[in-house]
């Protein structure tokens, strides 16, 4: 059985080896319990505006040959674009879209077309991701919305990465779907929470309180420029020990600049982009997460440093709220909450209550479950081609 994925992650080829993201490694680990899998993707080499940190061998998973590189579509997929898909479509035997990305949006509506069965893994909100951004994308938002609408809709078969957020905006018929993260914990131990209890415990008090973002530093959607705001007035009034780690790839000079503007190049730490382990290890140093996100699915990096025992702050957005006590969900664009949430984090008692309270939410997505129930999903989609087979 033939799996296309179309997706807008990359890969790149270096000699025998296929070099990904964790992220997608895992993607295809997961789905190669269905078939065998060919990709339409991006090129990491010929993209220099690529940010994934490629460090994985995904050899294992796919064959050089079932590789196909196509180009991001921003309007709409080339002539070309099409006429790939449509024969890398016609070859195989399930399509599996990656979204939020046009080409897999598009790849549904040929699927469809040709008879072959759609399944939408969808990690984020098209709508979000676009109105949240320049103009150019904001005229874009509208149509997105309603194609990825119709996209859902029609799918065969549907993932979502929430519990209830996306399923509510972007409802599917499907003959079978479910919500799931697609996060990968794999160390839940009780042990990284009774550390991070000593640690708030043991802090000095004159040391500075280390405040970490995970997110791209070159689209505005992820929102670090209102925890900026909210350190300069806390710099204005007198209270500003805090060191703010930004953590990911992309260019920085839009939020260099901001820092530099608000006079906050002494305490802001460009880290840059890390690999998964160094992700964690910068974590277990870091004493609040923020994600002050204008749209999200459900955030792995959230989810990342609740499960190292970290007291985290984060937005209505996506399914953000499914995550955090309610008291520390705060507005998009809200600097002036970030400021009164910090404050209140001053406290070491609850510091230590909000790191129980995430640690203990965050086992809910450890790896051995949900690959339990994913799956079993994927055993059910092979199982209705294996029918389907068996009736011919």
């Amino acid at each position: 059985m033939k799996i296309l994925l179309v997706t807008d992650q990359s890969v790149a080829i270096d000699g025998d080896k296929i070099i990904g993201s964790a992220n997608f490694t895992d993607i295809l680990k997961r789905l190669s319990v269905i078939g065998e899998m060919h990709l339409c993707i991006r090129d990491a080499k010929k993209n220099k505006k690529i940010n994934q940190v490629l460090i994985d061998d995904i050899s294992e998973y796919v064959d050089k040959k079932n590789i196909t590189f196509i180009p991001k579509s921003q309007v709409w997929p080339s002539l070309s674009t099409l006429r790939i898909l449509k024969r890398k479509i016609s070859e195989a035997d399930l399509v599996v879209g990656y979204i939020p990305s046009l080409n897999a949006e598009v790849s549904s509506m040929i699927a469809h077309k040709a008879g072959k069965k759609y399944f939408a893994m969808m990690v984020g909100c098209t709508w979000d991701g676009l109105w949240n951004q320049d103009w150019k994308r904001k005229v874009a938002a509208t149509y997105r919305f309603f194609i990825n609408k119709k996209v859902m809709r029609e799918a065969d078969y549907a993932l979502y990465v929430t519990n209830s957020f996306l399923q509510h905006r972007y409802p599917t018929r499907a003959k079978r779907s479910l919500g799931l993260s697609d996060v990968v914990l794999e160390d839940n131990s009780d042990g990284i929470l009774e550390s991070r209890i000593s640690k708030i415990r043991n802090k000095s008090i004159d040391s500075p309180i280390k405040i970490a973002t995970t997110g791209t530093l070159n689209v505005i959607y992820k929102g670090q420029k209102y925890v900026l705001e909210a350190l300069k007035y806390l710099r204005d009034k007198g209270s500003c020990n805090y060191e703010y780690y930004l953590i990911g790839g992309g260019d920085d000079r839009r939020l260099r600049k901001i820092v530099s503007d608000l006079g906050l190049e002494d305490i802001v730490k460009f880290v840059g982009k890390i690999s998964h382990e160094e992700v964690f290890k910068l974590l277990d140093e870091m004493d609040i997460y923020i994600q002050p996100s204008l749209t999200e699915g459900l955030p792995r990096s959230l989810v990342e440093a609740m499960s190292r025992g970290l007291p985290c702050i984060g937005t209505t957005v996506g399914a953000i709220p499914e995550l955090l006590e309610s008291d520390y969900i705060i507005d998009k664009k809200a600097s002036n909450q970030i400021v009164q949430k910090l404050k209140e984090l001053s406290s070491r008692e609850e510091q230590i209550r909000q790191a129980t309270i995430n640690f203990e939410e965050a086992k809910k997505y450890n790896c051995v479950r949900l690959d339990k129930i994913r799956t079993q999903f994927y055993e059910a989609i092979r199982g209705d081609f294996t029918d389907e087979s068996s009736h011919r």
